[in-house]
């Protein structure tokens, strides 16, 4: 996941001196044009020559990449050592880019219980048990809630861009779905979702696929403020009971939009979705939140 420019010293003269600095036997002579920037080496009295800017820049990437190897790194072990596989370890070093680690040390990463999420505060990341809270789709999913948290916490301002993107795909749903609203809410929808994605009923899908498609329906859910959709009607972290009811609760959804949270669960799950889904079809359905991603995550 990280120049170091050997200059040659200055030439001494090494010719005797009489008082002055001038060399015996001579006149002192003006310093011509190329003679100059040795003499502005000899002024720094480090025995060589200032780096350029070029060489300066240089020096200070390589730096910041040797940083972030050693951190990702070490963070990389420490998910090994808490109890996770190589392939979770992997994943997650591999997202935390060098553009994610300009947001901070990554959280500590811990496993077990029945949920995954990422904590208030943003440092621990939990990997909950079963193959609905540990699959790469989950990861992705609590990885960006801890993207998110973060670079709303260095760009407080991004949060109403954020929810004016929001909100736009939801007036845009709306008026897709004017007269037949009902649809968004109803037993069928992750079927049609399934369909429309993936070309197949819900129950036929891999488990990164069924969960991006509850996803896109909680990310119906976090943009119309809990009235339709659904994906977190209880802190279960069960796939089934997730299914249950098909309602969101309210007041989750509301929390979420305050502004330190900003939609966090329509980002978390468009980003997470986008390894696993076509993205054309995603940016299909969610023009605006699907720009937003892209800016958090500073791809093309």
């Amino acid at each position: 996941m990280f120049l170091r420019v050997d200059l040659p010293s200055f030439h001494l003269d090494c010719l005797p001196r009489a008082r002055g600095g001038v060399p015996d036997g001579r006149e002192k002579q003006p310093e011509t044009q190329a003679e100059a920037p040795e003499s502005a080496a000899k002024k720094d009295g480090s025995g060589q020559k200032p780096e350029t800017h070029e060489q300066h820049l240089a020096r200070r990437q390589a730096q910041r990449e040797a940083a972030y190897d050693n951190r990702c790194d070490k963070w990389h072990q420490s998910i090994l050592d808490a109890g996770g596989s190589k392939e979770i370890a992997g994943e997650l070093a591999d997202l935390y880019t060098p553009q994610m680690s300009k947001l901070g040390k990554p959280p500590k990463i811990v496993f077990g219980g029945n949920i995954s999420n990422l904590s208030g505060n943003g440092k621990v990341l939990t990997v909950g048990n079963g193959e609905w809270n540990s699959c790469s789709g989950a990861i992705r999913h609590e990885f960006e809630h801890w993207v998110h948290k973060n670079y709303l916490r260095k760009e407080p301002h991004f949060a109403a861009e954020i929810a004016e993107a929001s909100q736009k795909d939801w007036a845009a749903i709306k008026k897709m779905y004017k007269g037949r609203l009902g649809v968004l809410k109803g037993n069928d929808l992750l079927d049609q979702f399934s369909r429309s994605i993936f070309g197949s009923d819900y129950s036929a899908l891999e488990v990164n696929q069924r969960y991006s498609v509850v996803g896109m329906c909680d990310t119906i859910g976090s943009i119309s403020n809990g009235n339709y959709g659904f994906g977190h009607e209880d802190y279960s972290g069960n796939e089934g009971r997730y299914l249950k009811t098909r309602y969101g609760t309210k007041n989750y959804y509301k929390i979420q939009n305050m502004a330190g949270l900003a939609y966090g669960e329509a980002i978390a799950n468009i980003s997470s979705a986008r390894a696993f889904v076509d993205n054309e079809k995603l940016k299909l359905a969610f023009p605006n939140i699907y720009v937003i991603v892209q800016k958090l995550e500073k791809t093309k």
